[in-house]
């Protein structure tokens, strides 16, 4: 009995902390991990004037997590793809290797990539911490009457156009040119007829390349979907891990295994378990 309570306390853990922390919580329901949560559920205002929001509706403007069961949480930072070396790094670098690739006249043109800069957007699900994200509406001013402009702007409806914006970074989500996942140009992996993985990323600046039409029903707790309309294609995960660099470079191999990261993609053709996520805190 007492080894079963231990190895039951090991894999699954009454928070994420608890036991020196635990690298599978991925793999748990969005339920579960709300149960986990080191960060108390807030709650939301059932009314909203004379309207009632419904029960699971997303709120713009507010700080939230997104989880994807089996790749963990969505983060971004400042790291830039370096494909002379086939890994992420710091942008000086990308700006080395492209004049580099300039001098030598290595310049590809019409090969899809992106001339504006994407930024590292990955899965991890570091112990204890978050990367907190905020919906921003597209909504005109002028498409309803005042008296509904409170309501209409407190939350995101179904087929709403939005942007995606890192609360810590200040980039939109987005993506730009037709240019495969990064592991897919490593692989040399061949897209087939409607379905395709493509790169994604923070940008700087909102653009058209940065909305996304949500998809969800805010009467059940069943997730959402982020339909990108200029590619056609799903943020979403293809659940295959990058090496930890930093581990890489350090020959640390516990680093190298227990910090990998989760690639985020925009996928045409994608499934709702590649492509529903949860919000767990906000």
């Amino acid at each position: 009995m007492a080894i079963w309570i231990m190895v039951t306390g090991i894999l699954s853990p009454i928070s994420e902390i608890s036991a020196g922390g635990n690298y599978n919580t991925r793999f748990l329901s969005p339920r579960a991990r709300r149960a986990l949560s080191p960060i108390s559920e807030s709650v939301k205002i059932p009314n909203w004037g004379n309207y009632s929001l419904p029960p699971h509706a997303i709120i713009p403007y507010v700080p939230l997590s997104l989880y994807l069961p089996r790749a963990g949480f969505l983060w971004q930072d400042d790291e830039v793809w370096l494909p002379e070396q086939g890994n992420f790094g710091a942008e000086w670098q990308l700006n080395q290797e492209e004049a580099w690739a300039e001098f030598h006249d290595l310049e590809q043109v019409g090969s899809g990539y992106s001339v504006e800069t994407l930024y590292r957007a990955y899965f991890s699900d570091p112990i204890g911490r978050r990367h907190p994200w905020a919906f921003e509406q597209d909504i005109a001013a002028d498409v309803f009457e005042s008296k509904e402009e409170d309501y209409i702007r407190s939350h995101l409806w179904s087929g709403e156009i939005v942007h995606l914006r890192s609360r810590v970074t200040q980039h939109y989500m987005g993506v730009v040119g037709d240019a495969s996942s990064y592991i897919d140009e490593e692989m040399n992996v061949r897209s087939e007829d409607g379905f395709r993985r493509l790169r994604v990323g923070g940008l700087k600046t909102k653009s058209p390349n940065t909305t996304w039409i949500i998809q969800y029903n805010s009467g059940v707790d069943n997730g959402f979907r982020l339909l990108n309309p200029i590619q056609d294609c799903y943020l979403s995960s293809s659940f295959r891990q990058f090496p930890n660099w930093d581990g890489l470079h350090s020959n640390d191999t516990v680093s190298l295994q227990l910090h990998g990261i989760i690639e985020a993609t925009c996928t045409r053709g994608a499934s709702k378990d590649a492509s529903t996520f949860f919000i767990i805190e906000g």
